[in-house]
């Protein structure tokens, strides 16, 4: 009969062949370690510290890492971007005047037509849009955002949805302008904020829009979509048609 803690336990047989395996896959780890722990400035005498009570902790921490090794590394779904645009509310635009007119003769620097004061027109504004003839409309509805973190006009046109979505009219730009042709209060601050209108010029490509109310006059700028001129956050954006910000 056998006596101690295995007493009546059956062990497994192996083989002497899968003994040998087993002391050769052991005896390749003491040796790979050996080597690393000497290229790492270490001695034998620190592998033999190892089988005393002084190595308990070395090995518990290989034990470690040994284990976190065999696990499969945990994959971490890439953040949710943040969207560009916030969507404050929708504006109702009146009637521009409800008659046709050239854009040269409304968009120019001076107290213009029932009282409207510009102060600069871009050189771009006047070559997209200077010649082309704004055909009334009736009374509309915009869309307006404000940008939450610095993008381009690209950017901004995506977010609303395409160019379908962004496009506005600029005789309804006009309306917004006359409404509060002197800087009065009204849907559009007069502190300076910039808003961006994209407008499609007499060519049929889409531009941006800039106005801003700079103290003396309505500021009046222009360029193209593709620019990689960036704005910063806090702008303001009005789409025509864009619903897919809604709050």
């Amino acid at each position: 009969m056998r006596s101690g803690h295995f007493s009546g336990l059956k062990m497994p047989k192996k083989s002497p062949s899968d003994i040998l395996a087993a002391v050769g896959h052991i005896s390749g780890v003491m040796i790979n370690l050996r080597k690393l722990v000497l290229k790492k400035g270490g001695k034998d005498e620190d592998i033999l510290r190892l089988d005393t009570p002084a190595g308990e902790d070395t090995l518990d921490q290989i034990a470690d890492l040994v284990v976190k090794a065999g696990k499969p590394v945990e994959t971490v779904a890439p953040a949710k971007p943040q969207p560009l645009l916030k969507f404050l509310n929708t504006v109702s635009v009146p009637d521009p005047d409800n008659d046709e007119f050239l854009v040269s003769d409304r968009f120019k620097v001076g107290t213009l037509f029932r009282g409207l004061k510009i102060s600069y027109v871009g050189d771009n504004f006047k070559s997209y849009f200077g010649d082309m003839t704004v055909k009334a409309e009736q009374p509309s509805e915009l869309r307006r955002h404000v940008l939450v973190r610095n993008a381009n006009n690209t950017e901004i046109v995506n977010e609303l949805g395409g160019e379908e979505q962004a496009e506005t009219m600029l005789g309804r730009v006009y309306a917004l302008l006359k409404k509060q042709g002197k800087g009065e209060s009204g849907t559009l601050l007069t502190d300076g904020t910039v808003y961006i209108f994209f407008v499609r010029d007499r060519s049929g490509l889409l531009r941006e829009v800039g106005i801003h109310w700079d103290g003396g006059g309505w500021y009046i700028g222009a360029s193209p979509v593709g620019c990689q001129y960036g704005w910063n956050e806090g702008l303001q954006v009005f789409s025509g048609n864009s619903s897919r910000l809604a709050a």
